[in-house]
């Protein structure tokens, strides 16, 4: 999971990485 928030924070902090 915190592979995934990283990307999610780098990415877009809204865009739901953990989801898909």
């Amino acid at each position: 999971m915190s592979r995934c928030r990283v990307i999610s924070t780098n990415t877009e902090p809204l865009t739901p990485d953990f989801s898909l």
